[in-house]
């Protein structure tokens, strides 16, 4: 006679991860046009960036913007 076991919480757990992690690569866009510049880019050349996909040199461009306006912030006579 069979005996059913019972999964635990952390086989569970595991089970429900790779699946959310297969659902994700699943709706993973394959191919993206940048937000800035317009430029079309294939997987693993575009960045997802606060709901903006951009390419490397947008993102690069406006992650040095943000360190410059971080820079003028905290360069008060305060």
């Amino acid at each position: 006679m069979s005996r059913v076991v019972e999964e635990t919480p952390q086989e569970r757990t595991k089970r429900w991860q790779e699946r959310e992690a297969e659902r994700a690569d699943e709706l993973r866009p394959k191919e993206a046009i940048c937000s800035s510049c317009g430029k079309e880019m294939k997987e693993g050349e575009f960045i997802a960036v606060q709901g903006k996909i951009l390419c490397a040199e947008c993102y690069a461009q406006e992650l040095e913007a943000s360190m410059d306006m971080g820079a003028a912030d905290g360069a008060g006579a305060g």
